[in-house]
C-alpha cells in the first residue's frame, strides 16, 4: 500500500477515535505531529506476515488470549470501524499500562524464543505465512526484535497504542 494511502487510513482512524474519545481529541490538538505524521514518523510498525508466528511461538496458541503477548499482536478494546476502512477487522486499543506489560513480557520471553521455536509445530498448526523452511526462525526473530523495540519505546513514552492489520 502506498505511504499516502496508509497515512490517510491512519488519519481516518485517528479522526474516528477523536470523535468518540475527548482525551484523544485533546491530545491531537496539542500534538500536531500525532495528527499529521511525517515521513520520519516512528510511531508506526509493520511486522509483515510474522504476526501469527510471533504470537504462536511464545504462547503455543493460534487464538488470541488474555495475556500481554496476545495483546501486543491483537490489541484489546475494539475501536469501532465506523468508516469501513479496516480490511481485517477493527483496530484495537491498548492503554499505556497494557503497552508497558506487553513490552516487559516481550523482553522477558526474548531469550527463550529460539528454544520455543518448533518448526514442525508451526507448520502443523498452520501458522500464517510459515513454511517448512529453516530460515523461518531468523525471520520471526527479526520481526520479534523490531516489535520488542517498538513496545519498549512506546512504554518509555507512556504511550497508548492502536493495533490493526492491513
Amino acid at each position: 500500500m502506498a505511504r499516502n494511502a496508509r497515512q490517510e487510513g491512519a488519519q481516518q482512524i485517528l479522526a474516528s477515535m477523536a470523535q468518540q474519545h475527548p482525551t484523544i481529541a485533546e491530545h491531537l490538538k496539542g500534538t500536531p505531529r500525532a495528527a499529521q505524521p511525517t515521513k520520519e514518523d516512528s510511531h508506526l510498525l509493520n511486522i509483515e506476515k510474522a504476526w501469527d508466528g510471533i504470537h504462536f511461538v511464545p504462547t503455543g496458541e493460534k487464538e488470541p488470549g488474555d495475556n500481554p503477548i496476545s495483546r501486543a499482536i491483537f490489541g484489546d478494546r475494539v475501536i469501532p470501524d465506523e468508516l469501513g476502512i479496516m480490511g481485517y477487522g477493527p483496530a484495537r486499543a491498548l492503554n499505556a499500562i497494557q503497552v508497558d506489560e506487553s513490552a516487559r513480557e516481550l523482553r522477558r520471553l526474548e531469550p527463550e524464543l529460539s528454544s520455543r521455536f518448533d518448526l514442525n509445530a508451526l507448520v502443523k498448526a498452520e501458522v500464517y505465512a510459515i513454511h517448512d523452511d529453516p530460515e523461518e526462525l531468523s525471520y520471526l526473530k527479526h520481526h520479534y526484535e523490531r516489535l520488542l523495540r517498538f513496545y519498549e519505546e512506546a512504554a518509555t513514552e507512556e504511550s497508548a497504542m492502536a493495533v490493526y492489520m492491513v
